[in-house]
């Protein structure tokens, strides 16, 4: 393809290519022509806003911050956003903003003001909260320069001028993009002092978004009033998603609300953070349905029932690592309990529990991509023939494992690792997560049967000499690997450097990432 094409290429093959160019590298893209300029940029701020703006961290502590140089680059990024949504609203919805005694608002909706492009046409998901938060960040500190620079006080900014912008740009969104997914993180509910999130039933010309909410966030240090909860229940029976947290510690979490919320949704799929007391209460009907779940146990005595019902899942994520049941308990639970579908599972226990594990791995009947086990306590008393029985069920019951992490503790756990690496030949990831022990010469011997396919190696927390190290990836590099993220995060090394630079630069030559701690 000569130069001269590239101006003329169609915009539906510009638009492929752009969608299979990693993130990093549509950068460079911005210095190509003028027609490849503007659709990276497009794809850049899609990345940005789905990706970053509806996950930022809480910016309000930021809003009396007069310089815009102060501010972080998350409380930038937030206001252009809005500036730019506002920009892009219809003439007859800036019309409504003109009487809104917003300071400096006429920059943003006269006829001049349009965007380069139409930013919200790029919004594939809203967190309600988030959009709501960002407003009120923005608005409250133009009203706060305004003051310094008129040495004029006034009023805290309005609760009507939040919630007037909030349902433009909602309903602007929901136009100009039907699919979008609406999210509704109540972690980052308002505080009383502040102007309080509406309810759903203040704004009924766009009460069909908060019916439309697709996943849900409580968090148990944060309180929320009944009237907005009630209301909420009312409208929303279409999340699939409900994730909690710090529920446990919580005075004022109400459990008979959460289940009662639950058994009003038609197709939820995913329940995170969740405890047993409340998953035993939850009808068995909903349990069928449920795909995804992860769990906390923090309880002495856990009750299994809840988890057992769930019969369909795809991802499983157990949380037991403060658990001090009897390891029968457990044994009865995996001995018993079939999931044909699962793909995830996630355990975080101590080892009575990790050996009752291989019956339960077993039923997934080759199904499992993904078996993380971090061992929080007791590694030191680890029987290890009971972790080669492990090992050698995950090697027979999982050829298609892509995804692998375990608590490293001793030179023997190195050793039976063969058996999982020789099986599982399409393994993509291996995570070993150590305890601070000095290997030397066992990494080595892993390096010659890490399978070819392994895209990331995670090794944290070890001490080794640099031959060891060195030879792991002189292994790997010989088996065919040349891709790696290397991940050595708070490990030690020691010894001369140079050896161990050089088979380095050969994986750097190839496209690898390095991460952590590099002599």
């Amino acid at each position: 393809m000569n130069v001269a094409s590239l101006y003329n290429l169609p915009q539906e093959i510009l638009l492929m290519i752009l969608q299979n160019i990693p993130q990093k590298f549509l950068y460079n893209c911005l210095l190509v022509n003028r027609c490849f300029s503007i659709n990276s940029v497009r794809h850049i701020y899609l990345h940005a806003i789905n990706e970053y703006f509806f996950n930022i961290p809480n910016i309000l502590n930021e809003r009396f911050i007069y310089n815009d140089t102060d501010l972080s680059i998350a409380s930038r990024f937030a206001i252009c956003l809005v500036k730019n949504f506002i920009k892009c609203l219809d003439d007859n919805d800036k019309k409504k903003l003109r009487d809104c005694d917003i300071y400096n608002i006429h920059e943003l909706i006269n006829e001049g003001s349009r965007p380069m492009f139409d930013y919200v046409s790029l919004v594939k998901k809203l967190d309600l909260m988030n959009l709501w938060n960002m407003i009120k960040f923005w608005l409250t500190r133009i009203e706060f320069i305004y003051e310094v620079e008129n040495n004029n006080y006034k009023e805290f900014v309005r609760k009507d001028k939040i919630f007037l912008i909030f349902q433009l740009l909602c309903y602007l969104i929901d136009r100009r993009n039907p699919n979008v997914i609406y999210e509704l993180n109540l972690s980052n509910f308002p505080s009383y002092e502040d102007p309080e999130f509406p309810c759903p039933n203040e704004i009924p010309n766009i009460s069909h978004i908060f019916a439309r909410i697709n996943q849900i966030s409580f968090s148990g240090d944060v309180f929320i009033e009944d009237i907005f909860l009630n209301n909420l229940k009312q409208i929303c029976m279409n999340i699939t998603d409900i994730r909690l947290n710090k529920i446990k510690e919580s005075d004022f979490f109400d459990y008979e609300y959460l289940i009662n919320l639950i058994h009003k949704q038609k197709n939820l799929t995913t329940l995170i953070g969740v405890d047993e007391e409340v998953l035993n209460e939850i009808s068995e009907i909903y349990l069928l349905k449920l795909s995804r779940l992860f769990i906390e146990f923090t309880f002495e005595e856990v009750n299994l029932d809840g988890v057992s019902r769930c019969k369909n899942l795809q991802h499983l994520m157990i949380d037991a690592k403060f658990d001090q049941t009897d390891f029968k308990i457990w044994k009865n639970f995996f001995s018993n309990t079939q999931m044909n579908d699962l793909e995830t599972f996630i355990l975080l226990c101590n080892t009575s529990i990790i050996y009752e594990v291989p019956p339960f791995i077993r039923t997934t009947h080759n199904n499992l991509r993904v078996f993380h086990c971090f061992i929080t306590k007791d590694y030191q008393l680890i029987n290890h023939e009971n972790i080669r029985i492990l090992f050698e069920t995950i090697a027979t019951s999982c050829y298609n494992l892509l995804s692998f992490l375990f608590t490293i503790y001793s030179e023997e756990i190195i050793n039976d690792l063969k058996i999982i690496l020789i099986s599982c030949k399409k393994l993509q990831e291996l995570i070993l997560h150590c305890e601070g022990f000095r290997t030397c010469g066992h990494l080595s011997i892993l390096g010659k049967i890490i399978p070819s396919n392994l895209k990331i190696l995670n090794i944290n927390n070890m001490i080794y000499c640099k031959n060891d190290l060195h030879n792991l990836l002189k292994g790997c590099y010989e088996n065919g690997i040349r891709n790696l993220v290397l991940d050595l995060t708070d490990t030690e090394f020691g010894g001369n450097y140079s050896s161990l630079l050089e088979i380095l630069e050969l994986f750097i030559g190839n496209g690898t990432l390095l991460k952590g701690n590099l002599p």
